[in-house]
């Protein structure tokens, strides 16, 4: 079946100048994000998630089990485990968890939600309109940002609107029917995978809105569709299924609904109306920033009427847009970053706009024609965003890498202080930055209160503690060494991992009657510890 109503991309006669120019377009796209998101990967410490899903999938590796996600031995259920996948798979070839291996599926995924971006534009845009839309991309705040970091949000970017923007592509160029279900519910099927069930509601309702709205709704109702389906199904199955079996169907709920549950915790009526004012303007003055001023063009009807043959393109992005926009504009909780999937569809739409207007002022007789001219050249606006992205990577990530702080040889200074072999307790599971750099095995106890019920060999053990506020232990103890686990340098640490050593019965009788016995051995920093465990 092919599409009535399909745009076949603007294209000068003969296909090798074309191709050419792709190429080189494209080089300079993959040149950009080189440098933009592949240098100083390293510079900025472990921080937020990134530290739990290294955990998770240096856990995976050591134990082998690559269906449940856990730390500390413990099902860790906030999501699929597709991040986690990448992460481990990178890790097996580097020989080590380290922050590249957390952070490089991420930047890759950043490249190529890049190259998606400009093979769509190109498909019902010229090369100026295509170009600056993967570079706009490119250099959004919020994508600068979270791009380069090992969180969820570049991965699931990719995966989300590759589903859409593939799907689209194949309806514009007339591929087949099953060549466009099976694709795009591919991908969709690997978003869901990577975050869970935003995938598959931001996929249908993006995708059937523009069908319904096009008369098109036919399209849905056909075997091809359904073989799409199937497909995701398998896919998804592939994972859910054995899950399900292994730790139930309420497991498998919680996976994909906890999160979900979350943003709606706060129900304050001025939580609610405060998010509702402010979350449109953090999206549009924040995180697409510099390049969101360009989307004001599409309140005029002078600009839309002269969309011409741009109008159905802007049609579906505009309804991925709206239709997805509710499920993180009314929870009072969703975040700014939930939304970064729906980033690549407000690129193409910039870009029509610099399209519009550069041929605007091309034709006509304006002073501004020589600008118009300038901004053409994909090599020049290379240069101005290339420009934009390296005051990010520049001195805005110098002045984050300065505040932040590095738990790493706090960690290293620890695991000296204690004996060779020594088998660490944790009581509860600790913070996650301290596990990632402990890098070894910790063995979990529950908090208890009945001395009994500890296990004798237990001699070191560590905590969280906030303010050195904690549950009493049913043992006396000595406090070995704090290792602060915040993000940047604060004057009071918020996260703490205490490390303590139990005290034996023999060892109170021996000590004087005025040693107290719960007393630190040492300064609460590690860089400062003057007596060793050993002792």
């Amino acid at each position: 079946m092919k599409m009535a109503d399909h745009h076949q991309a603007p294209s000068p006669s003969g296909s090798t100048p074309r191709r050419r120019r792709f190429e080189l377009e494209a080089g300079l796209l993959v040149a950009l994000s080189l440098i933009l998101y592949f240098t100083r990967l390293t510079d900025l410490s472990i921080r937020g998630e990134e530290s739990r899903r290294g955990r998770i999938a240096w856990e995976m590796i050591q134990s082998g089990d690559w269906l449940v996600p856990r730390v500390q031995g413990l099902p860790r259920l906030s999501r699929p485990p597709l991040q986690y996948w990448t992460i481990a798979s990178i890790g097996i070839l580097r020989g080590e968890v380290d922050a590249v291996a957390i952070r490089f599926p991420c930047v890759l995924a950043t490249l190529f939600t890049v190259l998606l971006i400009y093979a769509h534009g190109r498909c019902w845009m010229s090369r100026t309109g295509a170009f600056a839309s993967a570079a706009m991309y490119a250099t959004f705040a919020q994508v600068l940002q979270l791009g380069r970091l090992g969180e969820t949000e570049a991965l699931f970017t990719f995966l989300l609107s590759a589903a859409l923007l593939v799907w689209h592509i194949g309806y514009m160029r007339g591929w087949s029917p099953v060549r466009i279900w099976t694709l795009a519910y591919f991908f969709a099927a690997l978003a869901t995978l990577a975050k869970g069930p935003q995938a598959p509601v931001y996929f249908a309702g993006g995708v059937g809105f523009f069908l319904l709205v096009t008369r098109q709704w036919r399209f849905a109702c056909s075997w091809s569709h359904l073989t799409g389906i199937a497909l995701y199904l398998v896919m998804v199955g592939a994972w859910q299924i054995p899950f399900a079996l292994a730790l139930g169907q309420e497991r498998v709920s919680y996976v994909y609904l906890s999160e979900v549950a979350k943003r709606f915790q706060n129900r304050q009526i001025l939580t609610f109306a405060s998010h509702l004012f402010q979350f449109p303007l953090e999206i549009w003055l924040g995180c697409l920033f510099p390049w969101s001023p360009l989307l004001i063009a599409y309140s005029h009807r002078d600009f839309r009427q002269a969309l011409n043959q741009s109008s159905r393109p802007v049609l579906f992005l505009a309804g991925c847009i709206l239709i997805s926009f509710p499920t993180v504009w009314i929870p009072p909780e969703a975040r700014t970053r939930y939304y970064m999937p729906l980033f690549p569809c407000f690129a193409l739409l910039c870009g029509c706009v610099l399209e519009q207007w550069s041929n605007t002022l091309a034709t006509s007789r304006s002073r501004f024609q020589s600008w118009a001219v300038w901004f053409a050249q994909p090599l020049r606006f290379a240069a101005v965003t290339a420009v934009i992205g390296l005051i990010y990577v520049g001195p805005i990530l110098s002045n984050q890498v300065a505040r932040s702080r590095d738990a790493t040889l706090d960690v290293v200074r620890v695991k000296e202080l204690l004996p060779p072999g020594t088998k660490l307790y944790s009581f509860g599971v600790v913070h996650h930055l301290f596990s990632f750099h402990y890098g070894s095995e910790l063995t979990h106890c529950r908090w208890t209160t009945d001395a009994q019920t500890i296990d004798p060999q237990l001699e070191y053990f560590c905590v969280d503690v906030t303010n050195s506020k904690h549950k009493p232990l049913p043992f006396e103890w000595v406090e070995v060494a704090r290792v602060n686990c915040d993000r940047n340098e604060r004057e009071r640490p918020e996260c703490e991992v205490l490390i303590g050593r139990r005290v034996r019965t023999t060892e109170v009788l021996a000590k004087s009657p005025s040693t107290d016995s719960t007393k630190s051995e040492s300064p609460s920093r590690v860089g400062q510890i003057e007596k060793t465990a050993r002792q």
